[in-house]
């Protein structure tokens, strides 16, 4: 307790956050803590083989491996708290399911009859987005949009992935990445707004925190909020579409020769359910959250297990979305 006293306030909590880690890994055995890094990168290559093969048998065992582990740990760690709650604290500290229940009662009341009025309603026209748009063309348009949102290429690179993701080694060395659909432009471009918000939110790390274990955000909330909002509020206002639209229509001619600015803010503003959560439209994203907390939640308590978690993902996305789900 002195030597706290004498430590200034970042070290101070440099230190707090350290031990905290640290204390937490000490409780896990070592080589129950190793067998789980080899069983989330093997599985991590399973996965991808099994979405590219359609075969969610593949990966069912791993589910169940990975959510039985994280219950163990859990139990090791802080084991007067839920195993949920507990995780939700590693994301999220203080954040509790009954926070959560009681959020996600209150949204459910209210987004899910405006999403069957706005379905209701007379349907937008998005074609012109779904026509062939060539790849070269959409990179042209992600060094655009990186541009216009002040991201520093000499600080932050850009790649291409199965699914879009953020990674930084400090303030001064951020990665993103994209992934380009030839017939949907928008959705390399959004993934790309999104990601630069993540990235700008990493550059923007004060220096006196760089490299330590305080440069890394908030905490994950915070991020996912800095991303959103640039991909949704700033990313389809009608501010940004003035800005990006004349070079789409350029790049892209005679693709969008005949799209209007209104009609092309119009198209990207669209709101309509779908399978996809990166794909999903600022209304109805929240709901792909919602249905993955409720089935998280579900299989981390031991009510529900990979066997049955095809069912229960394809009745909440029927209730909630009104989708049907084709494939596990």
């Amino acid at each position: 307790k002195a030597a706290e006293n004498e430590l200034d306030e970042k070290t101070n909590r440099v230190v707090t956050v350290f031990l905290r880690s640290m204390e937490e890994t000490a409780r896990i055995p070592m080589d129950e803590y190793v067998e789980f890094q080899r069983l989330t990168n093997e599985s991590s290559a399973v996965w991808h083989e099994a979405k590219l093969a359609d075969d969610y048998a593949r990966f069912a065992p791993y589910i169940d491996k990975i959510v039985g582990t994280l219950r163990r740990f859990a139990g090791y760690v802080r084991p007067e708290l839920s195993a949920c709650d507990y995780l939700l604290n590693k994301y999220e500290p203080g954040l509790t399911t009954e926070t959560l229940d009681r959020f996600f009662a209150d949204l459910r009341e209210s987004i899910v009859p405006l999403i069957a009025r706005v379905c209701a309603a007379k349907p937008i026209d998005e074609s012109p987005l779904h026509v062939p748009f060539p790849i070269d063309k959409q990179r042209a348009l992600t060094d655009a949009v990186m541009k216009l949102m002040l991201l520093d290429r000499a600080h932050v690179g850009v790649g291409e992935t199965e699914h879009p993701f953020t990674t930084n080694f400090s303030k001064y060395d951020v990665r993103i990445t994209t992934h380009y659909f030839a017939d949907n432009f928008a959705s390399g471009m959004f993934s790309t707004i999104h990601e630069g918000g993540h990235a700008l939110y990493e550059l923007h790390t004060g220096d006196e925190l760089a490299c330590s274990n305080l440069g890394r955000g908030a905490s994950m909330a915070m991020h996912e909020s800095q991303s959103r909002f640039y991909e949704n509020i700033i990313g389809r206002s009608w501010e940004f579409c003035s800005l990006i639209f004349p070079f789409v229509k350029k790049e892209f001619s005679p693709l969008l020769d005949g799209v209007s600015d209104e009609e092309f803010y119009r198209m990207i503003n669209k709101s309509s359910p779908s399978l996809i959560r990166l794909e999903a439209d600022e209304l109805t994203y929240c709901l792909h959250i919602m249905i993955r907390y409720q089935l998280e939640r579900a299989m981390i308590d031991g009510s529900i297990t990979a066997h049955d978690l095809p069912h229960e993902w394809n009745r909440l996305y029927k209730e909630y979305l009104g989708m049907d789900v084709p494939s596990d």
